[in-house]
């Protein structure tokens, strides 16, 4: 959709009765009450600058048919093809977020769910397409693991896309089940010995010897203790 101004955009939000989700470094996230649908509204800050965004280079739903990766499904912009935000898929739950008991999840989605997501990952890699960011823009609302926050994908060679899409969706799958937490309170990131590492490199090879069956099947041994 193509708007005149920044004003005739922000105009147009008004109509969507938008309440407020989160913030990014790009933006503000909204949901829109009216038509259930996620609303991006990027915001230039010393950081980022909107005008980085250009309608021709984001990767859309009408580009590609995913179900776990959630691509724009309408940008807006400008005359000159400036991006002023998207609307995508809301997902109402997310259990990739701290304080969350394991209690509360059936873990054995997880996996799944996992490599649900790990298959389309690959399918856009094969197309050339690099999941910037991916491995802190994961949601998990108890059945299926989403990519948020895809404007930014961008294309590059296979083998590249291959490598990356799939070491950092794996890392950010295991950074994200290292923030549940115990019956006790405790979380796992401290229950699996990462509270001890000194570095970023160390940090990494600890993660990048556990698997995510590894993680899972700590957690369910945990909690047939309680």
């Amino acid at each position: 959709m193509v708007f005149r101004d920044r004003d005739s955009f922000e105009r147009y939000l008004v109509e969507k009765d938008l309440e407020y989700v989160s913030r990014g470094n790009e933006g503000i996230f909204y949901h829109s009450k009216k038509d259930d649908s996620g609303y991006k509204v990027i915001m230039p800050s010393e950081e980022f600058v909107s005008h980085d965004l250009v309608a021709t280079d984001i990767i859309t739903k009408d580009d590609l048919a995913t179900k776990y990766v959630l691509l724009p499904t309408e940008l807006f912009r400008d005359l000159s093809n400036n991006v002023f935000g998207y609307k995508t898929v809301y997902i109402k739950n997310n259990y990739f977020k701290n304080g969350i008991c394991i209690s509360d999840i059936n873990l054995d989605s997880i996996e799944p769910a996992f490599n649900n997501i790990k298959i389309e990952l690959y399918e856009l890699a094969m197309q050339g397409i690099k999941a910037i960011d991916i491995q802190s823009n994961l949601m998990f609302d108890g059945e299926n693991i989403y990519a948020i926050d895809t404007c930014s994908y961008e294309r590059t060679n296979k083998e590249e896309a291959i490598r990356y899409n799939i070491k950092h969706l794996t890392r950010g799958v295991k950074n994200s089940l290292l923030s549940f937490e115990d019956e006790n309170g405790y979380r796992f990131f401290d229950l699996m010995g990462f509270k001890n590492v000194k570095n970023l490199k160390e940090y990494n090879d600890l993660l990048d010897s556990m698997s995510i069956s590894d993680i899972v099947e700590y957690m369910k041994n945990k909690k047939k203790k309680y």
